[in-house]
Order: structure tokens, then C-alpha cells, then sequence
């Protein structure tokens, strides 16, 4: 069975539909590794909707460099930790 990792920029309705569709995609299995969300609390919900782990990661770079946020590097790299942790299982 392949497994698909998932990202979601987002976590309100949108995130919700894709999650659930791509969840049904016959043969496969849905795994959703990251979510960034503006509010905590609905962060925290998608994750526990979809057996995911909660990680607050913090302001880990954007593509605005006018943002002050800095590089995206470092969110990259937390991804990565993700994805790594995630194949351990």
C-alpha cells in the first residue's frame, strides 16, 4: 500500500475536505505530517482528527521576506525531523 504524507497550509474547511478526500484514495494510506494554522486551538483539532502529533513549531520562516520571519530553511528542516520521525514510526 503506498502511503501519501501530507502538508496543509491551513486548517478549516478547505484542509478538512482534502484531508478526507485524499484519505479515501483506494489503495493508499493518508498520512498528514504538518499543518500550519493561524489559530492554535484548530491546529490542534485537525491534528487529533487525523492521528496526527501536535508540534508547535513557531515561526519557522515564510515566503513574504519582507515578513521579518526570515528563511525558509529553517522550516524546511522541520519537516524533514517530521518526515524522519514519522518512517521510525
Amino acid at each position: 500500500m503506498e502511503t501519501i504524507r501530507l502538508g496543509f497550509i491551513g486548517s478549516r474547511f478547505a484542509a478538512e475536505l482534502h484531508a478526507h478526500s485524499l484519505s479515501r484514495i483506494r489503495g493508499s494510506k493518508c498520512d498528514i505530517v504538518a499543518v500550519c494554522s493561524k489559530t492554535r486551538a484548530r491546529a490542534e483539532a485537525f491534528a487529533r482528527a487525523w492521528g496526527s502529533q501536535f508540534v508547535v513549531a513557531g515561526a519557522l520562516g515564510h515566503i513574504n521576506s519582507a515578513s521579518g520571519l526570515g528563511a525558509r530553511a529553517s522550516g524546511r528542516a522541520v519537516l524533514e525531523e517530521l518526515l524522519t520521525a514519522e518512517e521510525a514510526g
